[in-house]
């Protein structure tokens, strides 16, 4: 029987396209997002081609990448969607131009995805350019394993739907970007309130209004006193919600809809209010003021002992730009004058008196500790802090080894009290380049910014700061710093910079100082106090006179001669101590770093052949090290010489005393570093000897081998005790883990972060999150190393990420746990679990029950592993899911969870995590009914954390104590509970303490028989609260109970009144009123 006739056949086609493309652009203009639409796109296809292989790529993260593969009856995301630069869909992709292939010889059909099990050796294939305006945004492609499948009808079909495909990407990407962009252009991230922007298109907009009306405009600036202290004290994610509390409190107290808060930058907020006078606009601030300091955010670092704002007013009818910005200075003149006055004030043109005045300390916090007297070098003192009194940056310049850090820290400590805002010392030695000098500055200011922040982040949180910052040894990027100290110029102005580098920064405005060589006086005075300290005998003058002309006055040369000549016997130091000299010219390396001066190299290498070989060995290779290290590490790298690690360490002591290396305690660890003006010359010598490599690869080894080393450690030590221990190592642990990047060892870098994997969770936020950048853009790399390096990658991930983003963390940690589950490892399995709960409950608060039988077979597998640690916190997650339920059959088994802990903490030394522990199971105890028993555990929390002055958690357990204690009518234990609850809650700032310390006094008011009082608490703790601060649903259940019986005594109008009356207490008036319980 004869086929279709010709005509029929191209009538056949036509309808076959027409029916593709109709369905194509119905199926891609649904809602639904595109990810899943990519299934039934290519079952779409699969109807009128040959689609045994689909690819559809597009362009991530700078590079093209498969986002989804069709193969063998299976579509997703390949497991090696990289796609490499010379490859044919890359080419199409740059060059927007299909291409048709009959058979695999004509095209490069050897990058073949894997899809699971899944992988297709194609034969025929067209590749088309996703297109929209014109330009290239992906490439469609389908293949076959048949020769010659296409032809150019088929070609022509996909280019059509390719179209509809672009469209369809291009409106994705358009919307998310917009979306990101509305949301960051008008609302801050952090408060959730307003933004800078948002603000000033309302005030230029309500400026325009109040000329037209002919009615004044109202600003108000916002300034949280000591809030650089506050952060220091407490940590950035304190000093986030802190601030989150005091916007929302904000927010909160404006009563009309025209009013606008906003949050102006760092801890400063603006209000705007249309339509209002001085003197409406004082009532506000005062309303404001009040109420922040009714939140009762403790505050250890003011005298008031909480929270407290700042607030300048001003009124205006302003015409133009000009009169907008006076208006603005006319309020921060204000606020000025209301710091100045005191603080937890409002200040306009007749301040208004609050509270008592706080007295501002000033900190210099970080800086290093140098042995020996300061030898006074006064006029240099002079000229440099006459410098920083008239410029915003001076740069303190001279050779290595000059003096410059030590200098500095003696001026600016004679200036402190100049500095309202304090001074900061950053140490950017140990930064490896330019790439990371960012985020070592911002590292270095973790106590004062969020870990993790950007540059941009940082200024805005010294936007207004009056302090001075210490940026030291500059010289590894000065590049970088210069750009970072720009923008820290721009953003914050009254801050003063100082900078110690070899030569100046090239900054606008800069001010270089150079320090110069010691006069002749002056280095007498230093010789001779190194050499009495080291001899502790007087110093012959004609030895003086023998060695100093030839030091040229260079502070750390003299030192080391010092320290040289001291350890020589009598005889020999009385001719010079000429050892060795004969030898200095044969270790020269003619590629000495052209930075070290030459009388400090000359010196160093009489130094350094003044040693016998097992010392030198030590000097030259530790080296290598950077930051701080151990005798353990030192001797890693000359274990095959050396006989021991006690050898190692005589050896490090000796250089130490002779001034080559410095040492430093770290509680009961000790701790080496290399001196800084001294790693070049050392190196070189390393160099000379033809060890660099070997030496290399031995500090790979190491760190290597010590992180593998940690899972077993893990199981047999006090985890706090390995965490501070791996803290020492960050700085080499970064640098071999940047090594194995560099180097494409992205398996070992894999192995690296598994054994690491319990620090990682712990601090991988502050430690390596100068290596995040780096690790983001290996990710695909990792991926393409197979499951188990992606899963190690995306554990640390989370670790990293944690504080910062805890819901980017979660889905890390899931995806590590889908992985380590579909791979086998259940150990592992159990780490990701821990890592995603953990993450999962900060970012939502809660978890959910039905994790409980993956928790519970996750304690199983810890257990059969040995791994103590993970049990533990694997416990401590079940009994939080447990405690979430409120019923009695619930509470029993988080009391076994946390019993459990209990015991093997305190079984394996680590007493400051057992506390933690004793403190959950008094809570669960005591709402269990076991009064008794929740006092005992409380009271052994407390004399845990006693003893290492947690005073966070003390005041949190003798909160609890004066709770458990009213209810079982010792009244006399509560009302010394709720004394200390106050006393320790004045020295630091959390929300929940205050707002949690008045509701116990309410219980200790009402349990005692003063109602009248309970009623009065109740007013004031509810407005302390506000609506921003709910109370857990337990805890609620308990006021209430308690509250219904004072009702019952006093009557309810009575209540009323006095809870009327606990609404306009002052926190002074309350804390004094709680206190008289």
């Amino acid at each position: 029987m004869d086929g279709p006739s010709q005509p029929e056949r191209v009538q056949q086609r036509q309808r076959r396209d027409r029916d593709l493309v109709k369905g194509a652009a119905l199926l891609l203009s649904t809602d639904r997002p595109l990810p899943h639409l990519y299934d039934e796109f290519v079952s779409l296809l699969a109807q009128f081609v040959d689609a045994s292989i689909v690819l559809i790529l597009a362009p991530e993260r700078e590079s093209l990448q498969c986002v989804y593969a069709y193969l063998d009856g299976v579509g997703g995301v390949p497991d090696n969607p990289g796609v490499p630069h010379e490859s044919t869909s890359a080419r199409v992709y740059r060059e927007a131009d299909a291409r048709l292939y009959a058979r695999a010889h004509e095209w490069n059909a050897t990058n073949y995805l894997r899809l699971g099990e899944r992988i297709r050796e194609p034969e025929s294939a067209i590749f088309v350019p996703i297109l929209f305006g014109g330009r290239s945004i992906g490439v469609l492609s389908v293949q076959s394993t048949q020769s010659a499948a296409y032809d150019g009808d088929d070609l022509a079909l996909l280019e059509t739907c390719a179209l509809y495909l672009g469209a369809r990407m291009h409106s994705d990407l358009g919307r998310r970007d917009a979306e990101r962009f509305e949301r960051l252009a008008h609302v801050d991230e952090l408060t959730a309130i307003p933004n800078r922007r948002n603000f000033e298109e309302t005030f230029e907009r309500e400026a325009t209004r109040a000329r037209r009306i002919g009615r004044r405009l109202a600003l108000l600036m916002i300034d949280v006193d000591l809030f650089k202290e506050f952060n220091d004290r407490y940590g950035h994610i304190a000093g986030d919600a802190c601030l989150q509390q005091i916007a929302a409190t904000i927010a909160q107290a404006l009563r009309r809809p025209t009013d606008l808060a906003a949050r102006y930058g760092g801890e400063e907020f603006v209000v705007l209010l249309p339509e209002t006078e001085l003197s409406g606009a004082l009532g506000v601030a005062e309303l404001l003021r009040a109420s922040i300091a009714a939140l009762g955010i403790p505050h250890g670092g003011s005298t008031l002992g909480m929270v407290s704002v700042s607030i300048g007013c001003a009124s205006g009818m302003p015409r133009g730009n000009t009169e907008r910005q006076q208006l603005v200075e006319a309020a921060d003149a204000a606020l000025y004058r209301a710091k100045h006055a005191g603080r937890n004030r409002v200040a306009a043109e007749h301040p208004i008196n609050v509270g008592p005045s706080v007295e501002r300390k000033s900190a210099f916090d970080g800086v290093p500790v140098f042995s020996g007297r300061f030898i006074e070098r006064t006029e240099d003192i002079r000229r440099l802090t006459v410098a920083i009194e008239r410029s915003a940056l001076v740069s303190l310049i001279g050779t290595a080894g000059i003096g410059k850090t030590r200098t500095a820290i003696e001026a600016i400590q004679r200036l402190l009290h100049r500095f309202p805002d304090g001074a900061w010392f950053v140490d950017l030695a140990g930064c490896a380049d330019e790439r990371d000098t960012e985020a070592s500055i911002v590292e270095g200011l973790a106590p004062l910014v969020r870990p993790g922040s950007s540059m941009r982040e940082c200024v805005r949180a010294f936007q207004r700061s009056r302090g001075l910052l210490l940026l030291d040894a500059c010289d590894r990027a000065p590049r970088a710093v210069a750009s970072c100290i720009d923008l820290l110029l721009d953003g914050a102005p009254e801050m003063r910079i100082v900078a110690t580098a070899r030569t100046a920064l090239g900054v606008l405005g800069e001010a270089p100082l150079r320090l110069e060589r010691l006069g002749q006086h002056a280095s007498e005075q230093l010789f001779s106090s190194r050499f009495e300290e080291t001899v502790r005998e007087p110093l012959d003058v004609a030895l003086l006179e023998a060695q100093l002309p030839s030091l040229h006055g260079h502070p750390l040369a003299i030192e080391l001669t010092a320290n040289y000549l001291g350890a020589l016997p009598a005889d020999l130091r009385s001719r010079g101590g000429r050892v060795g000299v004969e030898d200095v010219a044969s270790v020269r390396n003619a590629a000495t770093n052209a930075h070290v001066d030459r009388t400090l190299e000359r010196v160093f290498k009489r130094c350094y052949m003044a040693l016998d070989e097992d010392r030198r060995r030590v000097l030259r290779r530790v080296s290598m090290l950077a930051g701080v290290w151990s005798a353990t590490a030192a001797h890693a790298l000359c274990r095959s010489e050396v006989p021991d690690c006690e050898a190692t360490m005589e050896a490090l002591d000796e250089l130490v005393r002779r001034g080559l290396l410095r040492k430093q305690a770290f509680g009961e660890r000790t701790r080496y570093r290399v001196v800084d003006a001294l790693r070049a010359p050392a190196h070189d010598a390393l160099a000379q000897a033809g060890e660099v490599a070997m030496v290399a690869i031995r500090y790979r080894e190491y760190y290597e081998e010590l992180a593998a080393s940690m899972t077993a450690r893990f199981r047999r030590e006090p985890s706090t005790r390995l965490i501070s221990l791996l803290n020492d190592e960050s700085s080499n642990i970064r640098v071999v883990l940047q090594m194995l990047l560099a180097e494409g060892e992205f398996e070992r870098a894999a192995l690296l972060l598994d054994g690491l994997r319990a620090w990682t969770w712990e601090r991988g936020a502050l430690h390596l999150q100068t290596q995040l950048g780096r690790l983001e853009e290996a990710e695909p790399r990792f991926i393409a190393c197979g499951k188990r390096a992606e899963a190690a990658f995306s554990l640390a991930m989370a670790g990293v990420i944690v504080r910062n983003d805890p819901s980017r963390a979660s889905a890390y940690a899931r995806t590590a746990y889908d992985l380590y589950e579909e791979l086998g490892d259940r150990i592992r399995t159990s780490y990701a679990l821990n890592a995603f709960l953990a993450s999962d409950y900060i970012a939502t608060g809660t978890t959910s029950l039905e994790w409980e039988r993956a928790l519970k077979n996750a304690i199983a597998v810890a257990e059969e592993h040995g791994e103590a640690t993970l049990v533990v916190d694997l416990m401590h997650r079940l009994g939080v899911l447990y405690t979430q339920q409120r019923e009695v059959k619930s509470l029993g088994k988080a009391m076994e969870c946390f019993t459990s802990c209990i015991d093997r903490l305190e079984a394996n030394g680590d007493r400051e995590r057992a506390a933690r522990h004793y403190g959950s199971s008094a809570d669960v105890a005591f709402y269990s009914g076991d009064v008794a028993d929740a006092i005992a555990r409380v009271r052994r929390a407390i004399a845990i954390y006693e003893q290492s002055d947690e005073v966070w958690s003390i005041a949190i357990q003798y909160m609890n104590l004066t709770v458990y204690a009213a209810f079982a009518h010792d009244f006399v234990t509560a009302r010394v509970a709720l004394a200390k609850t106050f006393d320790y809650a004045s020295r630091f700032d959390d929300a929940l303490v205050q707002s949690s310390g008045f509701d116990t006094a309410i219980h200790l008011a009402a349990l005692s028989g003063k109602h009248r009082e309970a009623a009065i608490l109740t007013g004031y703790a509810d407005a302390s609260r506000g609506e921003r601060s709910a109370r857990q649903t337990r805890d609620q259940i308990l006021l209430d109970r308690t509250l219904a019986d004072v009702r019952k005594t006093v009557s309810t109008e009575e209540f009323d009144r006095l809870y009327e009356r606990g609404l306009s207490l002052s926190p002074a008036e309350a804390d004094a009123l709680a206190r008289s319980l």
